[in-house]
């Protein structure tokens, strides 16, 4: 993967609603989940921005760059955060990371970059199962799929219309895709860490 044309997208916009609170704002060794995935890619020489749903534009720090949810995107959650950045970047390949990757590492991202192939989503699968919250969405790929009739709204419905090479997770990384979505998710006895 080229540094040209690339953009890392923080997937922030959801509506955290098991969580009870935004989730991308939580911290975690002193940042907040969503400056914490956007640093990662900031790693990988990416310029970073920030998919947002509208009520969240006014609550995060001025100084990133945010992509709204587009009201012409009818779809939802991540993938809607994701055909919006291809609205308004259509020619650019897009990085993506979901903030409640909260423990992701900057190792299994710098990997799915060295093998990423020219128009092909890259992405990882877990026992089989697709990772599709930490991968690259070629431009070509996003203007096909922005093309087709949506029946399902999920990430994991559009890997189906689309040329997707998937590598096998290695097991020493497996645990930088826990998912986080509600307090019950943490490890912690006392739930959500802030520290």
């Amino acid at each position: 993967m080229t540094l040209h044309n690339n953009i890392g997208l923080v997937l922030c916009g959801g509506q955290s609603t098991r969580m009870g609170q935004d989730k991308g704002q939580l911290r975690y060794h002193g940042l907040s989940w969503a400056e914490r995935a956007g640093w990662l890619l900031e790693q990988l020489h990416l310029p970073v921005y920030y998919s947002v749903n509208t009520t969240q534009l006014h609550t995060y720090p001025a100084h990133l760059s945010f992509i709204p949810d587009d009201a012409r995107v009818q779809a939802a959650g991540p993938l809607k955060g994701l055909l919006s950045a291809h609205l308004q970047h259509p020619q650019a390949n897009l990085f993506v990371l979901a903030c409640d990757l909260r423990d992701m590492e900057l190792a299994p991202l710098a990997h799915l970059q060295a093998l990423h192939q020219e128009n092909t989503v890259t992405i990882f699968t877990n026992d089989g199962q697709d990772e599709p919250l930490a991968g690259i969405y070629p431009a070509a790929c996003l203007a096909a799929r922005y093309a087709q009739p949506l029946s399902r709204h999920s990430m994991k419905a559009a890997l189906q219309h689309l040329p997707v090479q998937r590598l096998p997770l290695p097991s020493k990384w497996k645990a930088a895709f826990a998912n986080f979505n509600a307090p019950s998710d943490f490890p912690s006895p006392h739930g959500i860490s802030y520290l």
